[in-house]
């Protein structure tokens, strides 16, 4: 009877660490009782667009940019884990708007470097009420994997203006929505 409640205690003490290992791998790989309930997305009420004064010393000139965050979110996988919002960022100078820019928290765009004049980089647009609108978008400068500048801001900048609220469809792959009270002058 001893050897038997010994052998007992021994496949119930393998079988624990067993449990154990099992848990430690499917916790290391996001799997746990909070990520499993979580929401895939999250989404807010609304937002107000954030004001930031710049300073260029080499032009001795100063810019605004206005930028506003979106109010929903999508739950990215490895390696971008964790909820990813967007923004709208515009740029003021000199008194006049002078570009628009679509910007992710982390991650790449669907349309990376692979477009041309034939296959360009089009974003779906919907300001307000009224009907889709394409835009053709460019990359930064820099060529950040994670911004996108409008190509004709000035027509985006004039739409956004008349509005308190706009879609975007970043190349068919998400829609990230916008809604503000008081548009920037």
């Amino acid at each position: 009877m001893k050897i038997f409640f010994i052998s007992f205690l021994v496949i119930l003490r393998y079988f624990i660490i067993g449990i154990l290992i099992i848990s430690v791998f499917l916790y290391m790989l996001g799997w746990n009782e909070t990520t499993r309930k979580a929401p895939k997305h999250e989404i807010k009420l609304d937002s107000e667009w954030s004001t930031y004064n710049r300073i260029d010393k080499i032009r001795n000139n100063s810019y605004q940019i206005y930028s506003i965050k979106s109010l929903n979110s999508f739950e990215l996988k490895f390696p971008y884990d964790g909820l990813q919002y967007a923004s709208i960022d515009l740029v003021k100078y000199q008194g006049e708007w002078t570009s628009a820019a679509f910007m992710i928290e982390r991650g790449i765009f669907a349309c990376k470097y692979d477009f041309t004049k034939d296959n360009p980089c089009i974003f779906k647009v919907k300001f307000g009420n009224s009907s889709v609108k394409n835009f053709v978008m460019q990359n930064s400068p820099d060529n950040t994997d994670q911004i996108k500048i409008f190509k004709n801001s000035k027509k985006f900048i004039d739409e956004l203006l008349k509005v308190n609220g706009v879609i975007i469809n970043e190349a068919g792959v998400h829609q990230f929505e916008f809604k503000w009270q008081n548009m920037p002058n």
